[in-house]
């Protein structure tokens, strides 16, 4: 009963971190229109806005992924949001490119030192039913990650988008302090070194599995990620200059896409426990693929706004089935370092692909970069096909124990 107690309010406070975290980590890409304006750039020149944040995001991943398994994974998770917190108040303050850069270079390296302790976190929480808990632990990021742009959006023509990155700031600082005064690591240590000994021998025979797994489960995830980020980072540029859609209305559709994505990110979880993750992922980026070519032949507001919200509901539903993946192939005591491995591809890949998106966009048109994001997804769906039913070996060892 206490453990449940306890695991309620860790999760409470993991999962709190994660909408905080996003809340501010994707405003800036819904902001390119806006920016392009104010400071006169090209669509080449933002990419370098979209890009160098994903430098920083490689370092606090491979630093996330390393040490929080050693230093605490709550303590990790509070550190996430100082630097949230930190590039959040630079952001309101910044006049400058290059202070705006480090601003958003700080609450993307925030997100990359976030994830690989709290998914491991929430992994070890519930054994028999991972992809549902992990589902969920992305609902609430997916909720931060709509509600940051909308209340930009609404925001933009009375208070302006840096007022609105220092409003954000408290509640961010204010949950690292909490965390921290909390002392969860040191509470929780005692607990889990009891169940960690006794797991230990079947974790070790767990990881014997093929390594062929994990190296698919990754090429799959950077594919898929190749093409989330070609569809997203111009998204609002496709609105803005593509469909004619204003600047403010388009940073709020964005949102409400994310919107769309809370329930589904963790009912995702929930049929991919049930069906069998593999085979999950590959209806779900199946219709993602789909759903970006409709957006090269979309004309219209209406329509526009009907399959971004469809996608948006879709695109999340991946979260629960894809972090279990990992999980299956990673034992509790490396679970912080497969996650940082997880997630790498991501920042590597988020690198250099605005700057490839930016290039076919301006040697055709902005529709190309959906054309883009489709073949690299399709590549993901055929790579995925080598991933192993990891899902019914865990199934089997459960009933088994």
């Amino acid at each position: 009963m206490k453990q449940k107690r306890n695991n309620r309010i860790n999760f409470g406070a993991v999962a709190s971190a994660h909408t905080f975290v996003h809340a501010c980590s994707h405003v800036h890409l819904s902001l390119i229109p806006v920016l392009m304006i104010e400071f006169q750039l090209t669509l080449l020149a933002t990419s370098i806005i979209a890009t160098v944040p994903y430098f920083f995001q490689i370092f606090g991943g491979i630093f996330s992924g390393m040490f929080s398994d050693k230093t605490g994974p709550y303590n990790m998770v509070a550190i996430s949001l100082l630097f949230s917190g930190i590039g959040a108040i630079i952001a309101g303050v910044a006049s400058e490119q290059w202070i705006l850069i480090l601003s958003f270079s700080l609450l993307s390296l925030a997100s990359s030192i976030y994830h690989p302790p709290a998914y491991s976190i929430t992994s070890k929480m519930n054994k028999e039913n991972t992809g549902t808990i992990l589902g969920i632990l992305g609902s609430t990021g997916v909720f931060g990650v709509a509600i940051g742009p909308i209340t930009v959006g609404l925001l933009l023509t009375s208070i302006g988008w840096r007022s609105t990155y220092l409003m954000w700031s408290i509640p961010i600082l204010s949950l690292a302090i909490l965390i921290l005064v909390l002392r969860l690591d040191k509470k929780n240590r005692e607990n889990s070194t009891q169940i960690n000994e006794e797991k230990e021998i079947d974790e070790e025979k767990g990881s014997l599995r093929n390594n062929h797994d994990l190296i698919a489960v990754l090429a799959t995830t950077s594919l898929i990620s190749m093409g989330r980020i070609c569809a997203t980072t111009y998204f609002t540029v496709y609105l803005v200059v593509s469909q004619g859609i204003s600047e403010s209305t388009s940073i709020v559709l964005v949102g409400v896409m994310s919107l769309a994505g809370i329930i589904s990110a963790a009912s995702g979880g929930y049929f991919a426990d049930k069906y069998g993750n593999k085979r999950w992922l590959t209806l779900i980026y199946g219709i993602m693929v789909i759903l970006l070519l409709l957006f090269t032949y979309a004309k219209g507001i209406r329509t526009i706004t009907g399959i971004a919200i469809i996608y948006g509901f879709i695109r999340t539903m991946d979260m629960g089935a894809s972090a279990s993946l990992i999980a299956d192939v990673s034992t509790d005591k490396r679970r912080s370092k497969a996650y940082g491995m997880y997630f790498l591809p991501v920042y590597v890949l988020g690198a250099f692909i605005p700057i490839l998106a930016a290039y076919v966009a301006e040697q055709t048109d902005i529709s190309s970069v959906f054309i883009l994001a489709s073949i690299f997804m399709f590549l993901g769906v055929i790579v995925l096909q080598k991933v192993s039913s990891e899902k019914k070996v865990k199934n089997k060892n459960l009933k088994e124990e």
